[in-house]
């Protein structure tokens, strides 16, 4: 993928079709792919058909492990929608507000874990890009995706504790499990789960190492304005990988759902077409 400013419609249907593959919808790019060059002009009736094809097959693909997450952004999102349509405000912004740092960040996190899982690279390697890519999501993508669930959840007039859940929505916590997730420590105390931030914290400054021996990674994390606030946490390469994945899938089903609302607005649609106002949800047609 390359980045263009001022992009032609095809260029970033193209990238949207891009970036539904990255977020694991590749059915959903491959509907997509064909219209690239003219879905603004295609009928109403049919770019709504393609835009409910798409839905579902988000929907779907989020549904064994991340169905809670697909739930809750279209929840927010259409109380948003719906909010701001009763107001007589603006379509609600959805892209990042620096597109060319997310999707860049969003597309190397994806290479870089799927070279991480080539079992012919040494150990440390491999650890070292899934690390890497953990940095890369968390300084280009995460805040993007939970500003973007921010904005529609101040706009529907969200409860304390929506608010709360969309602007930590991707650090929602890694359990410590004691198998892949070994230990975490902040100022000497257990915590349950692993603390992210602190994680990305060790990474970015250069405060972790990988003992091939122990086949564990360690993470140390010293705030700048008290040196007693520490954290410590060990986990094994598999718990790495699958921590930096966690975070991974949880951008991605922001992503691709910002993606579809984007589309929206290529049509000639208004929101009642597309969202139930009385239930804040989407339309039965596009739900199925």
């Amino acid at each position: 993928m390359s980045w263009t400013s001022n992009p032609t419609d095809e260029q970033l249907l193209n990238w949207y079709a891009d970036i539904l593959k990255l977020c694991q919808v590749p059915a959903a790019e491959a509907i997509l792919r064909p219209h690239v060059q003219d879905f603004r002009r295609l009928p109403f009736k049919e770019a709504k058909g393609i835009l409910g094809e798409i839905w579902r097959l988000m929907r779907d693909a989020s549904s064994s492990q991340f169905s809670a997450e697909f739930h809750f952004v279209h929840k927010v999102t259409s109380k948003g929608l719906a909010a701001a349509y009763f107001g007589g405000g603006p379509f609600i912004h959805a892209g990042p507000t620096d597109a060319k740092r997310f999707w860049n960040a969003m597309f190397s996190a994806n290479r870089l874990l799927a070279n991480a899982d080539q079992r012919n690279l040494i150990m440390e390697v491999r650890f070292a890009l899934a690390a890497f890519a953990y940095l890369l999501l968390f300084e280009g993508a995460i805040d993007e995706a939970q500003e973007r669930l921010v904005s529609f959840a101040i706009a529907g007039h969200e409860d304390a504790q929506n608010l709360q859940t969309a602007q930590s929505f991707v650090d929602r916590g890694y359990l410590v499990d004691g198998k892949n997730a070994l230990r975490s420590e902040e100022r000497g105390q257990p915590t349950t789960y692993v603390l992210l931030k602190r994680v990305r914290n060790a990474v970015a400054h250069a405060r972790f190492w990988f003992d091939s021996q122990r086949n564990v990674a360690e993470f140390h994390d010293v705030s700048p304005h008290d040196p007693n606030d520490t954290y410590d946490a060990e986990l094994t390469f598999d718990g790495v990988n699958g921590m930096t994945k966690h975070v991974y899938m949880r951008v991605s089903v922001v992503a691709a759902y910002m993606v579809w609302l984007a589309m929206l607005t290529m049509t000639t649609a208004t929101v009642p077409d597309y969202i139930d106002l009385s239930a804040c949800t989407v339309t039965k047609d596009i739900s199925g």
